[in-house]
């Protein structure tokens, strides 16, 4: 394997455990989109896409509930990533391509294959779900519209 299909694999199998918690999972994801892709040279983000879609694919399942405890200061890393894991799909996905993978706005809204508008709001809401879990905030009230 060159250094660049490695520098590839390498950064795929980091979103994929970004986004599932059961390592041998991920890497089974990462091993799929690399065959897919094997005989073609394809952009790194239309693997990010493949990946994502392979992830929708094997678990749509809703998120699962979270015993939060409120924080006694500013937010440790663990409790962000705790709070991370229990965040939608929809969400792990927009923050994970830029937080994780670094992508532009631009290019995370092409390989989720969204307008940048819609990618934006995405990303604002992912954000506030995030905010709103490490702060124990993980019930979300809806108001009754007449």
């Amino acid at each position: 394997m060159g250094r660049q299909a490695e520098a590839t694999a390498q950064r795929l199998r980091r979103l994929a455990r970004a986004l599932i918690q059961d390592s041998e999972i991920a890497d089974s994801l990462v091993i799929a989109t690399l065959t897919i892709h094997e005989a073609r040279a394809v952009p790194l983000t239309r693997m990010i896409a493949t990946l994502i879609g392979l992830r929708r694919k094997h678990d749509d399942a809703p998120a699962r509930a979270i015993q939060a405890h409120p924080p006694r200061g500013p937010a440790a890393p663990a409790d962000v990533a705790r709070a991370f894991e229990h965040l939608p799909l929809a969400d792990r996905e927009v923050l994970a391509l830029v937080a994780v993978e670094h992508l532009s706005y631009e290019e995370a809204a092409a390989v989720l294959d969204i307008g940048f508008a819609d990618f934006i709001g995405r990303l604002t809401r992912a954000r506030t779900s995030l905010a709103r879990v490490v702060d124990g905030e993980h019930h979300v009230v809806l108001r009754v519209v007449k």
